[in-house]
Parts: structure tokens; sequence; C-alpha cells
């Protein structure tokens, strides 16, 4: 189940009006959202790469895609799918024919990451060297960029998406009382986060707007927003 955008902006807004902590405006409060959602993704992304086990928080995200790539002398490459955020996996169906006569089998292997200083010596090395009769594929990544070695017609990539962007969408009404912003369900956009997560929004949104988090359960929190919210 998503995270309701309408129920984080009256969370958020009631508790700051307790505390005095003032009013945010429509603009605000999405901006303070998208700040707490790259925050918490990159705090739970550092929990994985610190353990190499995937966090429930983050299972949303996690995205398969075939890339149909397009080959040169040593390698092949793709442009990287446009919402990508962090690479798990990239992996290659080797198909062989069956001389028995029982049709084409296919295996997955492993396409290994190669950093981008080791390709020269990775390529001129007789037991590293990538080669599709051996099963040895090896792949580097630059910029947006996936290059592949030795060149095949397409891989599978295993990766963390990024989240879509949320959205506290309001429309104005008027009545006898003057003018007000009306919460628009149609224009808004849900978090696609669990609803196990909810409670980390609130307390990362509060302490955008300056509230003291005492209970030490939190602590982890107050972490997070000094190392990602600067």
């Amino acid at each position: 189940m998503a995270i309701s955008v309408e129920f984080l902006y009256n969370q958020t807004q009631d508790l700051a009006a307790k505390n005095q902590s003032g009013y945010q405006t429509t603009e605000e409060f999405n901006n303070s959202l998208l700040s707490a959602q790259n925050a918490i993704f990159k705090y739970y992304y550092q929990q994985f790469e610190q353990t190499q086990e995937i966090l429930d928080a983050l299972r949303p995200f996690i995205k398969t895609e075939t890339l149909s790539l397009t080959p040169s002398a040593f390698y092949s490459s793709s442009q990287l799918p446009s919402d990508y955020r962090h690479r798990l996996e990239v992996s290659y169906v080797y198909t062989t024919n069956n001389d028995c006569g029982q049709g084409v089998t296919s295996e997955l292997q492993s396409v290994d990451y190669m950093q981008t200083d080791e390709v020269a010596s990775t390529l001129s090395n007789a037991i590293r060297k990538p080669s599709i009769p051996k099963k040895i594929l090896r792949h580097t990544l630059e910029g947006n960029l996936i290059k592949v070695f030795p060149p095949v017609q397409s891989v599978d990539i295993k990766y963390l998406r990024n989240p879509i962007t949320p959205v506290y969408a309001t429309t104005l009404v008027s009545n006898a009382d003057g003018d007000f912003e009306q919460f628009d369900a149609a224009n808004s956009v849900d978090l696609e986060w669990g609803e196990q997560e909810t409670e980390t929004f609130i307390n990362v949104l509060l302490m955008q707007l300056g509230f003291e988090i005492k209970d030490s359960e939190l602590i982890q929190y107050s972490q997070l927003k000094r190392q990602f919210l600067q």
C-alpha cells in the first residue's frame, strides 16, 4: 500500500500548528517532501551497501529491464533506463543448440562488474578476458552508459529505480468566507513507499520544520538529517 500524500500533509500541518512552527505553503511542503524522500532513500541504500541485503523499505523500487545493446569492436553499450538509481546486478541469457535434438537450451549468466580502470588489464588477461564460449562477461558503467564485454545483443539489468515524485495538489475554492485551497486528489501523487514508512516520513518532515526529536528511537533520523539534508 502507498502512503497518502494528503495524510502526510495534514499530519505535519497539524503538528506544526501545535508546535507553533509556522505554516507551510503547498510548494514548500512538496519541496520538503521530495527532500525527505531523497534522504530516506539514501539512508536505506546506505544500509544496503553495508549489509548487501535489500531492506523491505526499498523493495517497491526494485526493477528489472532488458537492454538492447549497440555493438562496437570490443563491447556493446546502451543508455541506462531513465529511472535508474543504483545497479543491483546484470545478467545475460546464454543460449545453445542441443546436439541431441532437444532444441535450444538457455542458461542465465552473471555479467560481473568491472571498474573502468580495469578494462585494459582485463581484456589483455588470457584467464580473465571476457569470452562468450567461456561464459565470462563483464560490464562497466560510464555516466549513464553501460558497456558490456564482449559484445552481446542484450542484457537484463536489475536495479533500484527512482521513486516517483510525490505531489500534494490543491485547487482554489471560493465561498462566502473567501478563497481557500482544497485538496485535489485527481492531480496529487501518493508516495510509493510501504505504509510502514509513514512515521519515518513524518519524523523527517518535522525535523525540516525545526522540531526537536527527543525519542531515543528516532536518533537515527537525526543522523540521517545531518548526512543527507544538507
